[in-house]
This record gives structure tokens, C-alpha cells and sequence, in this order.
């Protein structure tokens, strides 16, 4: 029994590992769960017996790398007690070179930013909702924390929601031009770069 378990746990991790990178490559729409079991190895029939749809395989993949792979970039945002304005650019310029250098990670923030909000619930509700307030929305709460920081230390050039808008669309939009792969990324000293030119935007320096 024991050795049925394992194996059934391993079955299943080979499928959400498999299933993220489908997602990746061929879209929500263009994601089957034949797809997924060639990739994984398995049979159809293994997908089937352990997630029921195609938005529950998504719910489980994004949770499982989420958990499997955080990005030191949001370790950024979280630094407290160190300097909010660094611990921005920090994060932008990580966010990007993470996206550049980490095939694993280019693929979780992929499918959590363009295939997530694509999916729909049986009941019509928005697929991938749980990993996508863990992806985008908890994002932009740490972002909104840090720059209630900063703003008390030195006055910002934007509104609050804006200025939060601002930095997580950037990312939103990196993330999607890394999809396509149709410009190559910048460097770790452009990215610095980038990601200061933005904090001057968002404050009044």
C-alpha cells in the first residue's frame, strides 16, 4: 500500500511539472490533458484519476511551483527594515533577470500572467484565481506595503494605486514580451538601470 502511495504521489508530480510547462508552451486552449500525460509519460486515463478538468490541473501546477520555486525577487520585498526605495529597484531588476536566467521561473510567472486568466471555472467563475492573487495580486500588496514605506520618507510623484499600477504592469509586460520572446531581455545592468528609472518616475526625485 505503502509503495502504491509513493508511486501514485510521484505520478502526480510528474503530471503538474508537465502540465505547467504545457501551459507554457501551447496556451490554455491548446492544452489537453492527452498533451499533458505524452509529456508526463503517463496515460490519459493517470491525468484523469487525479485531477478532474483542466482548470483544477492548473490550480494544483501553479500551487505546487509556487510553493517548489519562489523567486528571490519577492525575498526583496520583503526585506524589512532595509531601504524601501532599494528594496524596489531590488525587485524589478531580480524580477527581470529571474525572467532572463531561470527557465523554470520564466515559465510559472508565464502561465500565472497570461494562461491563469484565461482559464474559466465550471461555474463560469475566472480560472486560476488562487495562484493568480498569489502571482499578481499579492505582488502588488507587498509593492503597495513598500511604497507606503518610501512615501514616509520621502514624497512620491504618484498617487498610491497609480504608482502601484505602474510597477506591477511592468512586470505584467516583461513577463509577456519573455512569452513571446520576440526582444531579448535586458542584461543584469540594464535591468538595474531600468528598474531605477522607474522608482524616479514613481517618486518625486
Amino acid at each position: 500500500m505503502r509503495n502504491t502511495a509513493e508511486e501514485a504521489a510521484r505520478t502526480r508530480e510528474k503530471i503538474l511539472r508537465a502540465a505547467l510547462q504545457r501551459f507554457a508552451s501551447e496556451g490554455w486552449n491548446g492544452t489537453s490533458f492527452v498533451g499533458v500525460a505524452e509529456q508526463a509519460g503517463v496515460t490519459r486515463g493517470a491525468v484523469h484519476h487525479h485531477f478532474t478538468d483542466k482548470t483544477a490541473l492548473l490550480h494544483a501546477a501553479l500551487s505546487q511551483a509556487w510553493q517548489d520555486h519562489p523567486a528571490p525577487a519577492f525575498a526583496q520585498l520583503q526585506a524589512e527594515g532595509t531601504d524601501p526605495r532599494e528594496r524596489l529597484v531590488a525587485f524589478v531588476a531580480g524580477y527581470l533577470d529571474a525572467l532572463r536566467e531561470d527557465p523554470q521561473f520564466r515559465t510559472l510567472a508565464v502561465v500565472s500572467t497570461i494562461v491563469a486568466p484565461q482559464s474559466t471555472g465550471e461555474a463560469g467563475e475566472q480560472g486560476g484565481l488562487p495562484e493568480k492573487q498569489v502571482a499578481l495580486s499579492g505582488w502588488s500588496e507587498q509593492i503597495r506595503h513598500v511604497l507606503k514605506e518610501l512615501s514616509a520618507q520621502e514624497p512620491l510623484a504618484l498617487d498610491l494605486d497609480t504608482a502601484v499600477f505602474l510597477i506591477a504592469s511592468t512586470t505584467y509586460g516583461v513577463t509577456v514580451s519573455a512569452a513571446l520572446g520576440e526582444t531579448p531581455l535586458p542584461d543584469s545592468a540594464q535591468s538595474r538601470a531600468l528598474a531605477e528609472r522607474l522608482l524616479r518616475t514613481v517618486t518625486a526625485a
